[in-house]
């Protein structure tokens, strides 16, 4: 039998092998493809995820140094009644201020016969 060093021993050189290679690489391209897509999603997800339970967390510790704040501290108790309750000491007068609308206020030399 008269073979060459470069060919197969069946009679054809290696393309089929080659071929078989590109094959399965594509076939696990095209197989794994949408599973990594949707990895990337979830990690995205998983991401934003974290950042809203950070978000929460400082959040509760805020909430929770406020609660404390008001058990124990006087004053604080006096800031919130003061502020959201608008309530006063006896004795104390409590003087508002409201700013004038915008756009409603007339100069005097607008009004020349004034």
């Amino acid at each position: 039998m008269n073979v060459k060093k470069n060919e197969n021993p069946i009679g054809g050189t290696h393309w089929v092998a080659y071929f078989i290679a590109v094959l399965l690489i594509v076939a696990a391209a095209v197989l794994l493809l949408p599973k990594y897509r949707e990895y990337q999603k979830k990690a995205a997800e998983r991401n934003e995820l974290a950042e809203k339970l950070n978000a929460r967390e400082s959040e509760a510790a805020r909430l929770n140094s406020e609660v404390t704040a008001l058990a124990d501290d006087p004053a604080a108790v006096e800031k919130v009644a003061r502020e959201k309750y608008k309530l006063c000491r006896d004795g104390e007068r409590v003087m508002r201020y409201t700013p004038p609308k915008t756009g409603t206020a007339q100069l005097d030399s607008d009004n020349p016969g004034k």
